[in-house]
């Protein structure tokens, strides 16, 4: 029978390990390293939310220090790596008015930025009625 001693279990653990990086590991690999050596908090570290956490590096560089990483819900994290603004730039993510159906006039809370009808029905009855503009096959628009 094979004995292991407590000195032997860590012998290729770490740096002892042929395999170990450091430096030039890979995120995945440094994140996983962070997640078992960092335990998991129920709220978020920046805001305090009960949601669920992700780790985040918090300069730019990344490390095997596991106070250079935080855990945050992920609408923290965006707003740390700047990702909310660029979405905003980009017309993604944008709280849009409320505006009224083309066909009925109610009104409704567009999901993108050219919606004109609020369901898909609506849409179906405006493009049956008379009530825009087609073009025939001479090439004349008319409303029909």
């Amino acid at each position: 029978m094979n004995v292991v001693t407590a000195d032997m279990q860590h012998f290729n653990y770490g740096k002892n390990n042929p395999s170990y990086k450091d430096r030039d590991a890979t995120y995945g690999a440094i994140h996983a390293w962070i997640r078992r050596r960092k335990p998991k908090p129920v709220r978020c570290e920046l805001c305090g939310e009960i949601k669920d956490t992700e780790v985040v590096l918090r300069g730019e560089k990344y490390t095997r220090n596991i106070y250079d990483y935080w855990y945050l819900c992920r609408r923290c994290h965006m707003l740390i790596d700047g990702r909310t603004e660029k979405a905003i730039a980009y017309g993604k993510n944008i709280k849009r008015e409320n505006i009224n159906c083309v066909n009925c006039g109610t009104g409704f809370h567009p999901k993108k930025q050219n919606s004109k009808f609020h369901n898909l029905p609506c849409y179906r009855e405006w493009n049956r009625g008379e009530k825009h503009w087609h073009h025939t096959k001479g090439g004349d628009a008319h409303v029909r």
